[in-house]
């Protein structure tokens, strides 16, 4: 049996967070080890990450989204969301309706993850905070692996970085090397457009999933 596939009708509040946890922790990183290997294969066929990348993966965030995310987290995040603080009950639910209208694969990253290390911290719930935080840390080294194949046109040093990638980092080394590609993203940016970037990647721990949704939504290319 696959980590998610608990029965979805059970109303027991553990057996929601347990499907939450275990999609954040088992099927989460699954997918991102899948869109991993497909972003070093691509590089490897052609030398760069383009169009034709964003589309492959894109199928794969797409199927994710509507197999995984449709059948069994929305169920269970709806179900958690009955358990929460009203303020709390209130966000989880405003995000699951608006979902419904778009956002796709996308708004996982950017708004679900960090809610629900919100809701883990609010409620004391070391299960959902630790799993939130470890989905972070997840799409983070995802990010930080692909600027690596961009900028990097040394293979040798591209493989060593790919092992890397695929491993646990240390979370200072991490952090260093998600700074260091914001501060280097943003110098080729207007002025203004990277300090309104800044202040809203402060407020994220996803942040290189976040700067780089803030510079397609602003059309800025790098």
């Amino acid at each position: 049996m696959r980590a998610y596939e608990f029965i979805v009708e059970d109303v027991s509040d553990k057996s929601a967070v347990k499907n939450i946890v275990d999609i954040l922790t088992t099927e989460l990183p699954t997918l991102y080890r899948t869109l991993t290997r497909m972003a070093e294969n691509y590089y490897d066929n052609h030398g760069e990450l383009g169009k034709g990348f964003r589309f492959i993966s894109g199928g794969a965030t797409s199927k994710w989204y509507n197999g995984v995310f449709f059948n069994h987290f929305k169920p269970a995040l709806y179900k958690l969301s009955e358990t929460l603080p009203r303020n709390l009950q209130n966000e989880l639910r405003e995000y699951l309706s608006s979902d419904v209208h778009g956002g796709g694969y996308a708004q996982i990253v950017v708004k679900l993850i960090p809610l629900l290390d919100k809701i883990g911290k609010a409620t004391n719930n070391q299960h959902i905070s630790v799993a939130a935080k470890s989905a972070s840390k997840l799409v983070d080294s995802y990010y930080l692996f692909l600027e690596q194949l961009k900028n990097d046109d040394d293979d040798s040093e591209i493989k060593a970085k790919t092992k890397s990638a695929k491993a646990e980092n240390p979370v200072g080394q991490q952090n260093a090397s998600v700074e260091k590609i914001i501060n280097d993203v943003l110098s080729r940016v207007d002025k203004t457009n990277a300090g309104q970037i800044r202040n809203i990647l402060a407020k994220t721990d996803n942040k290189l999933a976040v700067l780089q949704k803030e510079l397609t939504n602003r059309g800025l290319t790098i």
